[in-house]
């Protein structure tokens, strides 16, 4: 096949520092909402694993949610009930990772309509800082995801490549966090 050079964000990195910021903060049982059918969210939940191994935690499967695109775009019967069972499943949890903004403005929503409060009884932590990040009350804890800088250096390998000049194989960015209002230290 051909080998095309990756120019992506670090999504193993992320799901590192993300797991890595809320340990920081004295989160022990933390859950997270990963996507299955793409590469990014197991990525990310790999790296997330991995740091939470490093630190000698036990991966709690029971906390864990993952989802498809289907389940999202499925009607809001069955979106509430996803939901639902998501809190259930993060019952036990101070933190969640979520596998992007969309996401965790979707459990913020459902966590505050069944009294649980974000910050204050769960702590959220996201990728991407898309335009919701800063739309609803709380301003996500999120990684920024760098689409500017990620197309100028995907246009100038592209290029390069034109001209038949060597390129790295892989350009990855590193995890790079904004800090605002839905993460807080543990207890």
């Amino acid at each position: 096949g051909l080998n095309f050079p990756v120019v992506a964000m670090d999504d193993y990195a992320c799901g590192r520092s993300a797991a890595k910021f809320l340990l920081e903060k004295g989160h022990r049982k933390i859950g997270g909402i990963f996507k299955s059918d793409d590469n990014q969210g197991h990525l990310r939940y790999a790296g997330f694993a991995s740091e939470l191994t490093r630190h000698k935690l036990r991966l709690q499967e029971e906390s864990i949610a993952w989802y498809t695109t289907e389940d999202i775009e499925d009607g809001p019967e069955d979106r509430l009930v996803w939901e639902q069972s998501v809190l259930r499943r993060m019952r036990d949890c101070s933190a969640v990772v979520c596998y992007n903004d969309q996401m965790a403005v979707q459990l913020i929503d459902a966590a505050e309509q069944s009294g649980i409060h974000i910050p204050a009884d769960l702590s959220i932590i996201s990728f991407d800082d898309s335009y919701l990040a800063t739309t609803g009350k709380n301003g996500l804890t999120t990684f920024v995801h760098p689409k500017e800088e990620l197309g100028r250096v995907a246009a100038e390998n592209l290029l390069q490549l034109i001209t038949h000049a060597e390129v790295p194989a892989e350009v990855l960015f590193p995890p790079q966090l904004q800090e605002r209002d839905t993460v807080r230290k543990y207890p």
